[in-house]
């Protein structure tokens, strides 16, 4: 086993979070056409998304803007990570009172 083995995929991250991100403005914005629910959120939203609105066509323009969001969000988290990850040997892991994350895991 070698250090990098925990890495996350940054497209397959973004692709997912972007997905539920979306998704979830899609329907904010069909729950905002019936009621009240969420005014707030709806609005803040509605604020930083240019062209959401409490319409369907709205809802549809949110949900691209919320896929967008989430996308480079989780890329960014899952490059990140990576990065960390790499590094975590010299500075984070328990691992590093026997010399390397190698070392540990072969002794495992």
């Amino acid at each position: 086993m070698h250090k990098c083995s925990g890495r996350l995929c940054a497209g397959g991250l973004g692709l997912a979070m972007g997905l539920v991100w979306g998704v979830m403005m899609l329907v904010m914005g069909i729950i905002a056409m019936n009621g009240d629910y969420g005014k707030l959120f709806f609005d803040m939203m509605a604020s930083m998304y240019p062209g959401y609105a409490a319409t369907l066509g709205g809802s549809l323009i949110g949900l691209v803007w919320g896929f967008i969001d989430g996308f480079i969000g989780g890329f960014l988290i899952a490059t990140i990570y990576n990065f960390v990850c790499g590094r975590c040997c010299k500075c984070f892991c328990k691992c590093c009172e026997k010399g390397s994350c190698e070392t540990k895991a072969a002794s495992e």
